[in-house]
């Protein structure tokens, strides 16, 4: 199980280059990567972003990559022939005005669009590529061994809440017999009273109670809740992102818990929901964090 938390660096030398990768993750819906990095890796950066993708499923990623002592040189290109059109252009105006008698001026003809140009001799993609994966993959390893770690906190803390919702359903299953009967028994008195009137007998008072009662029962609730319980326990054991699943997993656990505690009127049961609903918000907390 990981986290959607972490943080990884490398730094790693080739030839005269140092590159630096720092990758920060934190939670999110779905995947998102964002890279900052030198225009010239513009040309690989889908290539960095599919293999971010084939190692992380969710989580919010920044990438930061920063390259030292970058050997490829800056040179500046001279047009020529449009700096010789600029500067006849020039002449032409001083001879239609003899009031133009300033010599041409050099920096004047530097400025004109285009007359000189930066360039900068960049690798390849694939030296580039080359030059920037080793750091990559190992600030992904210490990104992920980050969020495996967090990730084993969250299973182990999910474990402990899942282990007091097995033990509040237990308590809940060896009251409700009980806690039935002593419901029927209050809905025969009710009926009984409530049919005085009219001398209904006690088998139809029995039938009235018993089709009301069906209403109340919770056995398939806790039915269904035992089952979720162990569908979870199945889950913090398997190695697939789960975040997702295990989110909608707490809100049918809530679901069965809300409707447990709105169909009996047994103090101890409904104590038990309300400390059972608390954990069930633990739960969906951290599966938040959770790829």
């Amino acid at each position: 199980m990981y986290s959607m938390t972490g943080y990884g660096r490398s730094d790693v030398k080739t030839g005269h280059q140092e590159v630096t990768i720092e990758i920060r993750s934190v939670n999110n819906r779905y995947r998102d990567i964002v890279i900052k990095a030198p225009h010239y890796l513009g040309g690989i950066e889908d290539k960095i972003r599919k293999y971010i993708s084939s190692r992380l499923s969710r989580g919010r990623i920044e990438v930061f990559i920063r390259i030292s002592g970058q050997s490829d040189a800056e040179h500046v290109i001279l047009d020529e022939k449009l700096a010789l059109s600029y500067i006849q252009a020039l002449e032409k105006l001083k001879s239609l005005d003899t009031m133009i008698s300033q010599n041409i001026d050099l920096a004047l003809v530097a400025r004109f669009p285009d007359v000189m140009k930066v360039s900068e001799d960049t690798p390849d993609n694939e030296v580039l590529w080359e030059m920037v994966s080793p750091a990559l993959s190992e600030a992904l390893d210490q990104l992920e061994a980050a969020r495996k770690a967090e990730g084993d906190n969250l299973k182990k803390d999910v474990a402990l809440h899942q282990g007091m919702l097995q033990d509040g359903l237990e308590k809940i299953q060896q009251l409700a017999p009980e806690a039935m009967r002593k419901s029927v028994e209050s809905l025969k008195s009710r009926i009984r009273e409530a049919m005085k009137e009219t001398g209904a007998d006690e088998a139809r008072i029995a039938q009235e109670a018993s089709l009301l009662a069906d209403r109340l029962a919770i056995d398939e609730e806790m039915a269904r809740l035992d089952s979720h319980l162990k569908r979870l326990t199945t889950m913090l054991d398997t190695r697939e992102p789960v975040g997702r699943r295990l989110d909608f997993l707490a809100q049918e656990l809530n679901r069965e818990i809300n409707t447990i505690g709105s169909k009996t009127d047994c103090v101890d049961i409904i104590d038990l929901v309300v400390e059972m609903k608390g954990e069930t918000e633990k739960i969906r907390e951290q599966v938040q964090n959770i790829e």
